[in-house]
């Protein structure tokens, strides 16, 4: 059932259109961090910082390259629809935990 909820939604995206995306574009960092002796580099620390006007231009941007997209969905109600009713037909039961 979920693969034809996929197939289904992909069908009103066209390859054409992801293509013509520009995202926008934020200055990489040179942060690493040291985890129990190793190496972690996280080139996007900056974007943390939400009171930074980089950041938020960032994510202003990000937002209305979402919302273009989005938007172009053939279809989205009906594959919200589907959604919302393949869920409420998943049961999740965790039992028998321990924490030792």
């Amino acid at each position: 059932m979920y693969l034809l909820i996929v197939l289904f939604w992909l069908s009103g995206c066209s390859p054409q259109e992801k293509n013509n995306l520009h995202y926008p574009v934020i200055k990489k960092g040179d942060v690493i961090e040291n985890y129990w002796g190793r190496q972690i580099k996280d080139p996007y620390r900056s974007l943390e910082n939400l009171n930074d006007p980089v950041v938020h231009k960032w994510l202003t941007d990000q937002k209305e390259l979402s919302d273009s997209f989005l938007s172009e969905i053939l279809m989205k109600k009906e594959f919200l629809s589907l959604m919302i009713k393949y869920d409420s037909t998943i049961i999740n039961e965790v039992e028998n935990i321990r924490v030792s």
